[in-house]
């Protein structure tokens, strides 16, 4: 089996058009990637926590990054699959109150909502 694009000259000028199957694959139709930047304390569950609120969200975490700092802080960047912005609104907004969270930045815009570190 070979997969080609629909305008490849082989898929163009095929005799036996019974032979050829459409595929898709890739991100889910209207799923865009969002990179988020956390800063939190660096505390023990902080993630479970933050994971366990994405998935009942239903949203699907692409890539994650985390670095501890000797201040006892972390900085997590993930890239989540967002179906739009009411979408990532909720979810920003139940991340933002988990215990712990210092900071939740959409990377690349002025979109931040921050807490008080001493929580």
């Amino acid at each position: 089996m070979s997969i080609h694009r629909q305008d490849c000259y082989n898929v163009k000028h095929v005799d036996d058009g019974e032979r050829l199957v459409s595929v898709e694959w890739g991100t889910p139709e209207g799923m865009y990637p969002v990179n988020v930047q956390l800063e939190s304390w660096d505390k023990v569950g902080l993630i479970r926590d933050v994971t366990t609120i994405v998935a009942e969200e239903k949203v699907n975490i692409a890539a994650m990054h985390t670095v501890q700092y000797a201040d006892h802080t972390s900085s997590t960047s993930f890239t989540f699959e967002i179906g739009g912005l009411a979408q990532l609104s909720r979810l920003l907004g139940r991340l933002e109150v988990v215990r712990g969270v210092i900071s939740i930045t959409r990377v690349g815009d002025e979109a931040t909502i921050k807490k008080d570190k001493s929580t």
